[in-house]
């Protein structure tokens, strides 16, 4: 399978792992964590090419949704990139 233009196995470990290093911050702290990226939406993206996905012409907004919804205690809402 070709792999032109996709994120290599070295920084897809390190994203996925910075992510769980993240949620279990958060988690250990009391907040509500919420998946909300758009790969954890539409699973397929991950083995598109950079063109690929371009070539699916999402719209703006579900291109820019944040990876965490970090809701307190409270269920106030704050955003985490």
């Amino acid at each position: 399978m070709k792999k032109a233009n996709r994120m290599d196995i070295s920084s897809r470990i390190k994203k996925e792992m910075s992510e769980g290093i993240v949620r279990a911050i958060f988690e250990d702290a009391g907040y509500r964590v919420i998946d909300s990226g758009i790969e954890k939406f539409i699973r397929e993206i991950s083995v598109l090419t950079i063109n690929e996905y371009k070539s699916l012409n999402y719209p703006d907004p579900m291109n820019s949704l944040p990876d965490f919804i970090i809701m307190d205690r409270d269920q106030k809402r704050e955003t985490s990139r």
